[in-house]
């Protein structure tokens, strides 16, 4: 048999293997790509509905110290629980302590909010 007649069959096979490895490297390394952005995606989701949570705390819903807890419309809710931090003359400071889940992901965020004393906030 003479050298240019083309490739034999365990180079042939070799070559196949190697392409098929890479190959499935590459189908791996895409899958994991794909379900690390859907998690992403998700928590950004739920640190976006945790944030509009927070703005409404002591504005639409008033801002009281104990348990505060309300649920999404897509299937989600939070919880948040409530201490007064420092009272002034005319302003009184909370600390809260907010955990929204949402399309199966979890926030959680600590903040420091002031109103004024004595409105209804």
């Amino acid at each position: 048999m003479n050298r240019d007649d083309g490739f034999s069959l365990l180079e042939t096979l070799v070559g196949l293997t190697l392409i098929a490895l890479v190959a499935m490297l590459l189908a791996e390394t895409l899958g994991a790509g794909i379900f690390a952005s859907g998690k992403a995606e998700r928590s950004a989701g739920a640190m976006s509905a945790a944030r509009s949570v927070l703005a409404e705390l002591g504005v639409s819903r008033p801002l009281r110290p104990g348990e505060m807890s309300g649920e999404f419309g897509a299937g989600g809710g939070w919880t948040a629980a409530v201490a007064e931090r420092v009272r002034t003359g005319l302003l009184v400071s909370y600390d809260i302590r907010l955990d929204v889940t949402l399309d199966g992901s979890g926030v959680t965020l600590d903040a420091v909010k002031t109103v004024p004393l004595g409105e209804s906030r």
